[in-house]
């Protein structure tokens, strides 16, 4: 086969080069420029501020929070929604609430930690035109320090933030006509660290503050309305965060509740306290202690009809704890291991209190009902999404299915031009999906419920104006590494582990029917693929512990028999193979081993061969495609470096060329599996990955490897190309040779290489060796 030859001619004319590769040969490129997008953004949250919940003045509840995107959840009378305010990695920590009263006019503050900034987002509404209604989203400070931020409202509704500055300075912002205005509340001496800070705006419109300080008494600081502050210090010394929460009585006067944390080398214990101005002098008295080092943290306080209450997360018991200080009662509202972290309470107006809080990756609301309080978990923040699948409908349009494994949930989507729409199939799903289309393009999907360990299968069907996900439990004594494929009639034919035994469940006229194709119960399966043969009888590969199998089938006396092979043996793990029939009809095998990487067999009149495609890594998943032409495509996860890497194969089954290509797609988390499809000799894949523990479902595409640059520096021509590959050679020629191509450099990596420009007027073009 010859190998493909990407052109560009020279330094004046990059753009032409582009367009050469754009009209000469795209389809036959043997390395790719791998577009990643995001398919579905996974969910992630922390650290909430401790004023993330407020009432509106029907008493219904408003929470935010976030840390991957910014979220706003309400209830709205009877069920609660959720909406997305502002996106991007790190975006909405911090999170504070806030409703100018008798208004709707939602205001948070919050974080944007990569960047450093302190933003506001305000809810917008139209009365005349409620389709004009959004967020206003402003960045109020350029570089902050991710601690506490407060928010409240004037009562004209104009936002007023408080949080600390790059510096650790405590900082004061408000809005007013259009513009933001800062003030220094408290000003660092040396080695002077703050750390949490609490705001309330009275009735009168005075902003009231309260700030603790490394080793220094807290601080009490309030701006009149003239504009000054006034600034006084109460309380114990504290060495380590206070977690200072403020609240107003009646005359509007301060009541805090703090932590005063000891080290473990002190011999006092650590306390949590209240503190009071009585008009004349701060008054305090401790309300609980513990003998560790923090005896609270995340408090929030608020003060409704004369009565101070309290939630604060409690490490040593670690759960989530209420205190009425007026009464002098205390409660455990929900208990485990980060029950109560980042909580904020209110109280709605017959008394009766209500938290907000985070326990594990949960966001949850408690309400107090006599005699006992009642948690509801609100929203889950993501977990990894596995069980990837792939297909493509004639025209072109992916289809992908994936099973979100924090919920359970089988999730499907298609392609709509640059976007895909996204819905939840069946509940109780378990990693290892298989996704195939009819003939019509409907699609239809195996999936594992590792909860009731059944095979389950969904097919979209319509019907009249109507159409809907069908769902139906096939065995119930197993389903995992299952793999489905559709016969020329489209009836189903999955293959599936069933407690250690290869069975084949298919459907037809009469029902399902289910197949006992290999008994070796208690030896582990690690994944298995069904294909159809040139005469239409399935066979599957499946891989037990150290062994690659290839089962196929034919008729016997108007039996299915079953016939195996062994394709190789090894004492390494063998998993995810992929069988597919070439145009010859041999059937072809990729596959990984957990130490020698990813590779490939095939079998002819003589038995199966196997080949190595890249022995420098190991590997623990993988996905196997072949094209139209008969080349062949294997990504896989390079489990010494974490990376997702290619591998291209072409040429006769007799002298495979295999070259390998680096994916960039840094944290990628393929463990998770991947599924690989190619179309017009163009890959397509899907696969989880994110900074955030690979929460988001990415899709890529492998786009024609191009010279993407051509710049003189010196006597020296820097070339430089798109996708990163290995076994790439540069050759030239000069403008009125059109014959004859110079190799300049061979067996290149990366993505550029510098030669000599002796002749500048020379063409240049990639070849992959």
């Amino acid at each position: 086969m010859n190998t493909p030859f990407l052109h560009s001619r020279g330094g004046l004319i990059r753009s032409f080069a582009s367009l050469l590769l754009l009209l000469f040969l795209p389809g036959f490129c043997h390395a790719f420029d791998w577009d990643i997008s995001t398919l579905e953004r996974g969910k992630w949250f922390d650290h909430m501020g401790s004023r993330s919940l407020v009432l509106d003045s029907s008493d219904r509840p408003q929470i935010a929070y976030g840390g991957r995107d910014l979220y706003n959840a309400w209830y709205d009378g009877s069920k609660w929604q959720t909406m997305v305010v502002d996106t991007g990695p790190g975006v909405g920590r911090r999170a504070a609430i806030a409703l100018p009263p008798g208004s709707g006019s939602t205001c948070i503050g919050y974080t944007d930690e990569p960047n450093g900034h302190v933003k506001c987002a305000q809810w917008v509404s139209a009365n005349f035109f409620p389709f004009m209604a959004h967020w206003r989203i402003e960045t109020v400070a350029d570089a902050a320090m991710d601690r506490s931020v407060t928010v409240a409202t004037s009562n004209l509704g104009e936002p007023r933030l408080l949080f600390f500055s790059a510096s650790g300075q405590l900082r004061y912002a408000y809005r007013e006509n259009n513009l933001w205005y800062f003030e220094t509340v408290y000003l660092n001496s040396t080695g002077d660290t703050q750390n949490y800070a609490d705001m309330k705006i009275d009735s009168s419109g005075r902003v009231h503050v309260v700030f603790s300080r490394k080793n220094q008494p807290l601080t009490y600081a309030r701006r009149e309305l003239s504009g000054t502050w006034t600034q006084s210090n109460f309380g114990l010394a504290a060495y380590v965060d206070a977690y200072p929460a403020l609240a107003l009585d009646a005359a509007e006067r301060p009541h805090v509740v703090y932590a005063r944390n000891q080290l473990p080398s002190d011999a006092t214990s650590s306390y949590l306290v209240y503190t009071h101005f009585d008009g004349a002098a701060w008054q305090q008295e401790a309300i609980a202690a513990s003998e560790t080092r923090t005896v609270a943290s995340d408090i929030s306080a608020v003060m409704r009809n004369g009565t101070l209450h309290v939630s604060y997360f409690d490490p040593d018991a670690k759960n989530l704890a209420y205190v009425n200080v007026t009464t002098g009662t205390s409660q455990t509202v929900d208990s485990g291991t980060n029950a109560g972290w980042h909580c904020s309470i209110a109280v709605t107006a017959s008394g009766g209190p209500v938290i907000s809080y985070y326990d594990k990756e949960e966001l949850k609301f408690g309400s107090f009902g006599t005699p006992a309080w009642s948690v509801k978990t609100l929203d889950k923040a993501r977990s990894a999404p596995a069980g990837f699948s792939l297909a493509a409908e004639a025209s072109g349009a992916m289809h992908a299915t994936w099973v979100e494994t924090y919920e359970h949930h089988l999730r499907y989507a298609r392609q709509n031009g640059t976007n895909w729409q996204v819905t939840s199939v069946a509940d109780g799903a378990t990693p290892d999906t298989s996704l195939k289309l009819t003939s019509n393009g409907y699609p239809r999907i195996a999936f594992y419920s590792g909860i009731f360990n059944a095979l389950r299968y969904s097919s979209f069907l319509t019907g009249g104006i109507s159409s809907y996900w069908k769902t139906e439990t096939i065995d119930t004594g197993g389903g995992s590494d299952n793999s489905l494929a559709l016969n020329s009639e489209d009836w189903p034919w999955i293959s599936y582990d069933a407690g250690g035994d290869l069975k084949c469940a298919y459907q037809n006229t009469n029902g399902w029917n289910l197949l006992t194709v290999d008994n070796t119960t208690g030896q582990y399966i690690f994944g298995t693929s069904i294909a159809f043969a040139p005469n239409g009888l399935p066979s599957i590969a499946y891989a037990r512990l150290g062994v690659l199998m290839w089962a196929y089938s034919h008729w016997y006396h108007r039996s299915l028999v079953w016939d195996k092979e062994i394709v190789t043996t090894n004492y390494d793990e063998t998993v995810q193979p992929t069988l597919i029939y070439n145009a010859d009809g041999l059937p072809c095998i990729g596959f990984v081993e957990d130490v020698r990487g990813p590779r490939f067999a095939w079998r002819d009149g003589t038995g199966w061969h196997v080949q190595d495609l890249d022995t420098s890594q190991y590997s623990s998943s993988c996905a196997y495609a072949m094209d139209e032409a008969g080349r062949h495509y294997l990504v896989y996860k390079s489990d010494k470096d974490d990376f997702i890497r290619h591998a291209f194969g072409y040429g006769d089954l007799t002298n495979l060329t295999w070259r390998v290509q680096m994916i960039h797609a840094s944290q990628s988390f393929l463990n998770h599996g991947v599924s690989l499809i190619v179309r017009d000799s163009q890959p397509h894949m899907v696969f989880s990955g994110s900074q955030y523990s690979g929460r988001d479902v990415l899709y890529a595409r492998g786009l024609p490897l191009r010279i993407t640059n051509i710049a003189r520096k010196g006597g020296s021509l820097e070339i430089q190309w798109s996708g990163e590959t290995n076994g790439v050679e540069l050759q030239s020629r000069s403008k009125v040779d059109t014959t004859r191509w110079a190799v300049k450099a061979h067996n290149l990596s990366g993505t550029n290489y510098s030669i000599s420009a002796t002749n500048p007027a020379a063409f240049h073009r990639l070849r992959l060796e």
